[in-house]
Formats: structure tokens, C-alpha cells, sequence
């Protein structure tokens, strides 16, 4: 049997030469049902594909966000970094930082304090080789060094003895890259 869209939601069966009015009753209703059940499978999938592809995105997206921070020199472009060798892990650098949280995210500072047993930051997830990269350059600093402002370029702008956070924000404030975004905002 052969079918084609025809009209009145239907479809003219070609048999012989006999109109759709033609056909049996019967026919037309078995045909609407064959439609049905081809549109059910149809639209099940469809939602299915979509279903399956609104996962995978969200997947990707998250797993993106995740990995894209895994080196300090994926910072490089994105922020500008503080990187502090606490005395302690009692030693007032994280509190400090943390009370900064409006002037730091409104310079794109992210940080991170090694307190000996830990690395801490103000970023939610950090990976092993993230960890690995704070240390490391913090243990290739002198031991007077225990505080490094490395810019938006992946340079380090700065390394002092001890946490200001006040001549650290006065320092950005003077880069011309800092400059010119202030310029922007405005």
C-alpha cells in the first residue's frame, strides 16, 4: 500500500484508481493509527535526543569550568593572582583576604595562601596541579618573598615580606591594564 499527505489531516490512498473517499473506513482509521504510533516513536525520539543532548552540554560545561583552571597559567589573560606563604595556617593572611573579597573581585585578584598542610584560595575547587604550581613557586621565592602579585600578563609584579593589601591594591591600580579597565567601567 502506498500513502502521501493529502489533505483533511488524512492521506490519499492510491489503489487503483479509487479515491480517498473511496476507501473503506477501516482503512483510514488503521492509517491514522499507523501515523499515530510512527509520531509517537517519532516525538519519544526527539525528547530522548534532546534529553540525551541537554545532558551532554551540561556535561561539557561543567567538566569546562573544572578543567579550565587546572595550572596557574591558565589565569594568565583572566586574573591577576596573589599568592601568600602563611607562618601558619592561624596566621590572619586568609581572614585578611577574605574581608577584600568586593576590592579583589573588583580587580580580578584570585589568591592563593600555602599554609604548609594546605593550599587555600577564594576559588571553590583546586586541582593537585594547581596546588603543585602555587608551591612550587612559592618554594623557588626566597624565604623574605612570602607574598608575590603576579599580573593579568603571568608576570610577577611584585614580591614583599608580609600581606598589604592595601599598597598590593595601589600597585594594580597603577598597571596600565588596570587603568584602562577602571576607564571602561566608568
Amino acid at each position: 500500500m502506498l500513502f502521501r499527505a493529502g489533505r483533511s489531516n488524512g492521506a490519499e490512498r492510491i489503489l487503483s484508481g479509487r479515491s480517498y473517499d473511496q476507501v473503506s473506513t477501516n482503512s483510514r482509521i488503521a492509517f491514522r493509527e499507523q501515523l499515530r504510533e510512527q509520531n509517537m516513536r517519532f516525538t519519544f525520539f526527539v525528547t530522548t535526543g534532546q534529553t540525551i543532548l541537554a545532558v551532554l552540554l551540561s556535561l561539557i560545561a561543567l567538566t569546562a569550568h573544572g578543567t579550565d583552571m587546572n595550572r596557574l597559567n591558565d589565569y594568565q589573560w583572566r586574573n591577576r593572582l596573589i599568592l601568600v606563604q602563611a607562618a601558619s595556617e592561624n596566621g590572619g593572611e586568609i581572614e585578611t583576604l577574605r574581608r577584600a573579597k568586593a576590592d579583589g573581585d573588583d580587580r580580578d585578584i584570585v589568591w592563593f595562601v600555602n599554609t604548609g598542610s594546605d593550599v587555600v584560595s577564594n576559588q571553590d575547587v583546586l586541582s593537585s596541579s594547581l596546588e603543585s604550581d602555587v608551591r612550587a613557586l612559592l618554594e623557588e621565592s626566597r624565604s623574605d618573598e612570602r607574598v608575590l602579585l603576579i599580573g593579568k600578563d603571568g608576570g610577577i609584579k611584585s614580591r614583599e615580606s608580609s600581606l598589604n593589601l592595601d599598597a598590593i591594591f595601589r600597585r594594580i591600580d597603577a598597571m596600565p591594564m588596570r587603568i584602562r579597565e577602571m576607564r571602561a567601567s566608568d
